[in-house]
């Protein structure tokens, strides 16, 4: 069971890193589509300045692309690597925006708010657990402390008073 917790946590961390830096990736890809580099292009300079998990992925994309298969091949693949939301959002707004025609700068400048406020969300939702999360060692840990160390004093005061006379 431990070796498997050990991989499920790797690939758990490994899943968040990408979710952080794709915003990254998306602003580098906005910045060099509207200088005037096509999507490919764009595409592997930000792959290649890129490292983490994210950088690894988008570079085995790119070189499933220059392999031979098509681009919305390769980012298929990169979905079926990288099961993230924000992935598959990335993916299907590179297909759509391809397939409609439509300037895949602008796809990506809102697909960037989009996933900046969708991790904003996360981060609310994670804030409003933590009270939770901190309740039992509140409860069973600080509290009966900090008690021993207010009310012995006084508990100690009564019992030698009374008791011990």
């Amino acid at each position: 069971m431990v070796p498997l917790f050990l991989i499920k946590s790797r690939a758990r961390r490994r899943t968040e890193r990408i979710e952080v830096e794709l915003p990254e990736l998306i602003d580098r890809l906005v910045v060099t589509l509207e200088a005037g580099i096509g999507f490919n292009a764009a595409l592997q300079r930000s792959g290649e300045r890129m490292s983490g998990p994210l950088g690894e992925e988008l570079r085995l994309t790119l070189h499933e692309h220059e392999l031979g298969l098509t681009m919305q091949a390769a980012l298929a693949n990169l979905l079926q690597r990288c099961e993230v939301p924000s992935i598959r959002a990335f993916v299907r707004a590179v297909t759509q925006s391809e397939q409609l025609g439509i300037s895949i700068g602008h796809v990506m400048r809102e697909l960037s708010s989009d996933i900046r406020k969708r991790r904003r969300q996360i981060i609310e939702e994670r804030a409003q657990k933590a009270p939770i999360k901190i309740l039992f060692p509140l409860a069973f840990l600080i509290l009966p402390a900090l008690l021993l160390v207010v009310l012995f004093p006084g508990a100690y005061n009564i019992v030698t008073t009374f008791g011990g006379g």
